[in-house]
């Protein structure tokens, strides 16, 4: 690992009191970047879902992907209350 990253995760490490676990961490590869040289031994991925929202290296199926997973998570959800037999009260509030 160069120089300036040992550096860097030095700093943040002794500024936040957080550690950089590699074993869990993931890179994601953007564009033309070069996959050979590794950093901090950790392993490159075309696509990285962070707190149920994907990141791919392509923009548009990102962007596809998400939305559709949205769309039908609220269409579910919307047929679900919608199919709900509620009391005269219940439908007001």
């Amino acid at each position: 690992m160069p120089r300036s990253y040992k550096k860097f995760l030095h700093m943040h490490e002794s500024v936040t009191g957080a550690t950089v676990k590699r074993q869990k961490s993931r890179a994601l590869e953007l564009g033309d970047w070069a996959m050979k040289t590794q950093l901090m031994d950790i392993p490159y991925q075309t696509d990285v879902k962070i707190i149920e929202v994907k990141f791919t290296n392509k923009v548009k199926f990102a962007a596809n992907e998400n939305w559709s997973t949205v769309t039908s998570r609220l269409r579910a959800l919307a047929q679900d209350t919608y199919h709900r037999s509620l009391s005269l009260d219940r439908r007001i509030c």
